[in-house]
């Protein structure tokens, strides 16, 4: 069996801007040492679109799988878990340099994490309606 790829040849006319950038990547690939039969127009031409398939392909495939979209109320309830986590620690930390171990231990505890985690929660929930 021959395992060759079957190749056609297709005439395209190619804007100016085009031949422009691609005389240049063809004279960067030069520059760097690279022989005429790697670094010339139709070896870059067939990069460009093989890229360009990879990419349409991509987008097709993005809009067949409809990938849902984060809504804006998503993103803002990631931020405020985010800026209520940090409120934590730092609370945490003020009275770990306050050199205040018994309350940095009480406000470290397990008990004491869950039950700000169920505030926080409630929080979010409250202001976002999140399901």
């Amino acid at each position: 069996m021959d395992k060759t790829k079957n190749k056609y040849r297709l005439s395209l006319p190619i804007p100016d801007s085009v031949l422009q950038q691609i005389d240049q990547f063809v004279a960067e690939k030069r520059a760097d040492g690279e022989p005429n039969s790697t670094s010339n127009r139709t070896v870059i031409a067939m990069e460009m679109l093989k890229i360009g398939c990879l990419v349409m392909q991509k987008r097709r495939d993005n809009k067949d799988n409809a990938e849902p979209k984060i809504t804006l109320d998503d993103k803002l309830a990631l931020i405020a878990k985010s800026v209520l986590k940090i409120e934590f620690m730092e609370n945490l930390l003020f009275y770990a340099t306050k050199k205040d171990q018994e309350k940095a231990s009480q406000y470290m505890s397990d008990e004491n994490y869950q039950k700000y985690l169920e505030e926080m929660e409630y929080k979010l929930s409250y202001f976002f309606k999140e399901k």
